[in-house]
């Protein structure tokens, strides 16, 4: 495993991220639950007719911030004092604060949206906005500590401009929503969910690649142009293309669509050529992320021609949107955050009992008995979490073309959602318990 240029003596308490990824796991299980029901209540199937429902606006923001956001934030109070060799001296204090601002906030938001109650916009809004500044706050509080600033560092700061972009431009929304004030509606929406899917999200990942592909995977490393400059281009790339429109939009967004591309096929091609066996799941998980990417950018790249020029097409913009959309969050972005789950949960077990084992005198002597992360995690568990991802994901393909099938959907989340609670989180919590007792 390679851990060049990492400083682990400043990592938090293992509850702070284990906390967030329980939470995720609730979301994503509500989600899930809200989409059977949807299915079951009459013209529930009209859904996925249009991406303007609310209540398919309400679960795409219950998926985004609830599933996803508290996973990133999760990872980030882990990752950050390990990038940068300093702690986060609030974390302990701030991490819970943060992590019930977002879960109140989010739940609010998403119940607001989906029985549009305009009344609880404000609340929401502000709740979220207090949590995630209360976040970033945390983040630059360490700034001042750090000697150098690394590759890894410098991307997920660009990732956290887009955090603060698309957090500024979703309040805006939320006030025209409310009736304070008039924007163009179509386009600030556009320009909120580029920014988000593809700086936050896309930025967030990509940068992360950057770090645990070649540590957990044991790959030659990526470029070192490529990680200086592809995070800085995507960021330019994106804002340059919410402030214009036409046919130059197209083509910046195109341009963001070609670095992502890139990064999909870099990534690929190093898990591919890698010494070590193709058993691993997380590496399968990584694979599939990177081949969504790749087909939901190309599903919106013809979306977006088609308005420029007729093609011979079954399809209409809708059903492109929507597929689009489905590929990214769902087979990009949240295949990526489950296959990292699945090496970061063990990793910050050992972690934390080799740092106690250090720390101990006592403890000391079982240093040589540390566990390995199949110990602490069974193979098994993440196959079958691997294999849930890819029925979710084609079985949401299919319901694409007919909605009938999203029943099997949500069906498929929700148990994929408790399998990701039961079968992953808390089975490693447990053993660093059960170490530390000597029960195992």
């Amino acid at each position: 495993m390679n851990v060049a240029g990492l400083s682990f003596d400043q990592i938090p308490p293992l509850k702070i991220p284990f906390r967030f990824y329980a939470g995720a796991a609730a979301f994503a299980f509500i989600a899930g639950v809200l989409m059977i029901i949807n299915q079951l209540a009459p013209q529930g199937q009209g859904l996925w007719f249009s991406r303007w429902q609310p209540q398919l606006i309400a679960l795409v923001h219950l998926f985004t911030l609830g599933v996803m956001g508290q996973v990133m934030l999760g990872s980030l109070f882990q990752l950050m004092p390990v990038l940068a060799g300093a702690p986060i001296r609030l974390a302990e204090r701030l991490a819970l604060p943060i992590q019930l601002l977002m879960v109140v906030g989010v739940s609010l938001l998403s119940w607001a949206l989906y029985f549009q109650s305009a009344e609880f916009y404000p609340y929401a809004g502000g709740l979220i906005f207090a949590g995630l500044l209360l976040f970033l706050s945390s983040m630059l509080q360490f700034l001042p500590q750090i000697k150098t600033l690394s590759q890894s560092l410098f991307g997920i700061s660009m990732a956290a401009i887009c955090l603060l972009l698309t957090l500024l431009s979703g309040l805006a929304l939320l006030g025209v929503l409310a009736g304070w004030w008039g924007l163009d509606l179509a386009r600030w929406t556009n320009n909120h969910a580029i920014i988000g899917l593809f700086g936050w999200a896309g930025l967030l990942v990509t940068v992360v690649s950057f770090q645990v592909i070649p540590m957990f995977h044991v790959t030659a490393d990526f470029p070192a142009i490529w990680k200086r400059l592809s995070p800085l281009l995507i960021l330019i790339l994106i804002i340059a293309s919410c402030l214009v429109g036409g046919w130059f939009r197209q083509l910046l967004l195109s341009g963001v669509l070609g670095l992502l591309i890139a990064q999909a096929a870099l990534s690929i091609r190093l898990l591919l050529i890698t010494r070590r066996r193709l058993t691993d799941a997380t590496r399968r998980f990584w694979l599939v992320s990177w081949s969504s990417l790749i087909t939901g950018s190309f599903v919106l790249f013809v979306s977006g021609l088609q308005q420029y020029i007729s093609l011979p097409l079954t399809l209409d913009s809708i059903q492109f949107s929507l597929l689009a959309g489905w590929l990214l969050l769902i087979g990009f972005f949240y295949s990526a955050i489950l296959g990292m789950l699945l090496k970061i949960g063990p990793f910050l077990v050992f972690l934390r009992l080799q740092r106690r084992c250090m720390e101990d005198p006592l403890m000391m002597p079982r240093i040589m008995e540390l566990p390995g992360f199949n110990e602490v995690l069974p193979k098994r568990n993440g196959r079958w979490l691997l294999l849930s991802q890819i029925a979710l994901l084609l079985t949401g393909v299919v319901g694409m073309f007919w909605p009938p099938l999203m029943l099997l959907v949500g069906i498929i989340m929700a148990t994929q959602a408790v399998w990701l609670l039961l079968a992953i989180v808390l089975p490693c919590w447990r053993f660093h318990q059960d170490w530390l007792t000597g029960k195992v």
